[in-house]
């Protein structure tokens, strides 16, 4: 992948250990893309369609905005290279599903997935271009689990952090029609989502504060996280919704409606 875009005048280096996306496009010392890699191991027109995993397309639009540079979806298939700009994903997304590999990774990879035109892609390379090329890039960072956002917040999120996210969004699906709840992966910008069966419903982001809701006048929420729940709910055709359990009651709050509670 990096020799073709070497061909387009490009370097690239790795994002780094607690990226979401997997390289950086740079012309010269300028940072020119964010560019996401999938590998297919068939070819090109076998299959008029491919998924993208939401939490990857929350993920490029945030590196996206932050750095001001466009971002690339690039799927290097047994006989040619694809590529797709963020900015085009939307008029090429043919619909939205729970999916995942189960095989290879058992129940807990089931996620909201888009499913994208190959047709909507274009071509800028063949695949017996893409010899391997030497990428520099940060390392990965240790001790990960300590790496804080910038309010304080864990970029990486433990085990017992995702159980509480799924418990507070399994107490809201019910209420948006929905009888299953999942989480993302623990470095994802996306928290919970909820479906209706293999039908994704809706991306909901979710918070635990200690007392009853009248004992809080605001709730702080991390920007990137709000950023990526607006965004790749609007590109999905999804609810955004933010949950917040507070002491044992739950409230939430819908973009496009008033907030709600419930005991």
């Amino acid at each position: 992948m990096a020799a073709i875009l070497y061909r387009h005048g490009l370097a690239v280096v790795k994002a780094g250990g607690l990226a979401e996306i997997d390289l950086l496009a740079v012309a010269g010392e300028r940072l020119v893309g964010a560019v996401e890699v999938k590998r297919r191991y068939h070819e090109a027109a076998r299959y008029p369609t491919l998924y993208i995993n939401l939490r990857k397309v929350a993920a490029m639009a945030t590196w996206s905005v932050a750095l001001g540079v466009p971002a690339w979806f690039v799927v290097v298939y047994d006989d040619q290279v694809q590529a797709i700009s963020l900015a085009d994903l939307p008029g090429a997304v043919g619909g939205c599903r729970v999916d995942g590999y189960r095989v290879r990774h058992g129940a807990t990879a089931l996620e909201p997935v888009l499913e994208v035109r190959v047709n909507a892609m274009r071509l800028i390379g063949r695949t017996e271009e893409t010899a391997e090329v030497e990428i520099g890039g940060p390392a990965s960072i240790p001790d990960q689990s300590r790496m804080v956002d910038l309010d304080g917040q864990p970029l990486l999120r433990d085990q017992a952090t995702l159980d509480q996210a799924v418990a507070i969004a399994g107490r809201l699906a019910p209420l948006l029609g929905g009888d299953r709840v999942g989480h993302f992966r623990p470095i994802s910008p996306l928290d919970c989502w909820a479906a209706r069966g293999d039908r994704p419903l809706a991306l909901v982001l979710t918070t635990c504060l200690p007392l009853p809701p009248e004992w809080h006048r605001v709730v702080t929420l991390p920007l990137r996280l709000v950023l990526a729940l607006q965004a790749t709910a609007q590109l999905a055709g999804l609810r955004a919704v933010v949950a917040v359990q507070a002491d044992t009651d739950l409230c939430w709050l819908e973009r496009t409606s008033r907030s709600h509670r419930t005991g």
